[in-house]
């Protein structure tokens, strides 16, 4: 009979001591964003992506043609004549590339034009007005692949404006960076023009005396709010580590 007690008391005293289960909570639902964002500055998804899962919101990227229902949208350049509110995020400059092995370092400004107006259309041009570029003879018999953007790009006003404006008419307009930028890398001959963030290994910067670099605005109806504005802070930070905050 004692040895029952005391066997019931010890039962007792280790139900006691266990830790309480943990109760399963449900991960909070993520605030839907709908956003839309200029093809010139998908180099930025990584961050979007990223302050996205850190500040609670899921974002839904509207169908083109159908930005006017976002609530966010991504732009570079000078805003649209759109009520509501404009936050900058940044700066992006145009960088004039060429192919990773080409050997072109440096092009005058004044050169430019006369590029998109095709009044230089062999390399051997380029290649012998720059002092400081190992010499290709190959290249220099071939003649220039000038790239620009078309006018059905949302790239495009940026460009004219940019540009576009010192000269026109001898360059092939492709439709947005991504195929600039494949179009570059995959022809020694090519010359085209970058927002700077899509340089890598296999593109290169040539130099040149290239427009101020232009604003990356964010547009929302109202100013940005709560989980919102963290978010456009967090991908300042990320994105633009030099920029103040919104």
């Amino acid at each position: 009979m004692r040895s029952r007690f005391f066997g019931l008391i010890l039962l007792l005293v280790l139900t006691g001591c266990q830790a309480a289960l943990p109760v399963a909570t449900e991960p909070p639902t993520p605030q839907v964003l709908a956003l839309s964002i200029a093809t010139s500055l998908d180099w930025m998804r990584p961050a979007l992506a990223d302050c996205a899962v850190q500040h609670g919101l899921a974002l839904a990227e509207v169908r083109p043609g159908d930005e006017l229902s976002a609530q966010v949208s991504l732009r570079w350049g000078d805003p649209q004549p759109q009520p509501g509110y404009w936050t900058e995020l940044g700066r992006e400059e145009w960088a004039l590339v060429v192919s990773a092995n080409n050997p072109l370092r440096r092009i005058e400004r004044a050169d430019v034009p006369l590029l998109l107006s095709g009044q230089i259309t062999q390399w051997g041009e380029l290649l012998s007005a720059c002092s400081d570029c190992m010499p290709d003879m190959g290249l220099a018999r071939q003649p220039l692949h000038v790239f620009g953007y078309g006018e059905e790009s949302d790239a495009f006003p940026v460009w004219a404006s940019g540009v576009l404006k010192d000269g026109m008419g001898a360059f092939a307009g492709l439709p947005d960076a991504a195929t600039m930028y494949a179009t570059v890398a995959g022809d020694p001959a090519a010359l085209g023009f970058l927002p700077a963030h899509w340089v890598d290994e296999r593109v290169r910067r040539v130099e040149w005396d290239g427009p101020s670099p232009i604003a990356v605005l964010a547009w929302t109806a109202e100013e940005p709010q709560g989980a919102v504005r963290d978010w456009l802070a967090c991908v300042q930070r990320s994105a633009f580590p030099t920029a103040s905050q919104p």
